[in-house]
């Protein structure tokens, strides 16, 4: 997602040089309040924006969802991926507004939800603990004047772990994550054989030193 915040500072930083994201910088998450049944202060302009993405894709902060990605894109989106957990077991759940959901709120929404076994899901969830269990605080942190803002979060013991990443570079941990959100996008939008195992793989990939 591209919440009114990331504008705000695109807008700022937006004559220096774009700097990819080695780790996760801890951000508040707004999303944890709302799955609590917090609220919101509209006048906030990030805040309206969030609700925005919650009232237009509700699944994404239903009760259930144990994790998620909101990618924040200049223009267009933002493209959400999550993983419910149930019990029945796993679910992956992923939502693509046809527009910006700043400008639009009304917008249609692609969406898509597909079980995966036990063992993936697990896999997941450890990958994202273990991501944002790491991230830390930087007298700089990487960013750049346009690109994607990668904002991921956690249900973990009771509490919400959230951070963000710009334009993560493929061989750090964020970037390994956005890769295994990429892989069950895909799964989602399309339930094929092929599509798990590119999943399994880049799960595999994960642990890789």
């Amino acid at each position: 997602m591209r919440t009114a915040w990331g504008l705000w500072a695109m807008l700022l930083v937006s004559s220096l040089p774009a700097a990819a994201s080695a780790v996760l910088y801890p951000e508040p998450s707004a999303w944890g309040a709302l799955q609590t049944g917090g609220t919101l202060d509209d006048r906030n302009a990030e805040a309206s924006f969030m609700a925005k993405i919650a009232a237009a894709i509700p699944d994404a902060f239903g009760p259930q969802v144990r994790l998620r990605l909101i990618i924040e894109e200049v223009g267009h989106g933002p493209d959400v991926i999550g993983l419910k957990q149930t019990e029945k077991g796993y679910r992956i759940i992923a939502a693509q507004p046809g527009a910006w959901l700043k400008l639009d709120p009304k917008v249609q929404v692609s969406r898509c939800e597909v079980a995966v076994a036990p063992p993936i899901g697990e896999a997941i969830v450890a990958d994202w603990k273990s991501v944002l269990l790491a991230t830390s605080y930087a007298e700089k942190p990487a960013f750049g004047g346009d690109g994607d803002i990668d904002h991921f979060a956690m249900s973990l013991e009771g509490r919400w772990l959230a951070g963000w990443a710009y334009e993560p570079a493929s061989a750090t941990p964020p970037g390994r994550l956005d890769a295994i959100a990429m892989a069950m996008m895909a799964l989602c939008m399309r339930d094929e054989p092929q599509e798990h195992q590119r999943l399994q793989s880049v799960l595999s990939d994960f642990a890789k030193p």
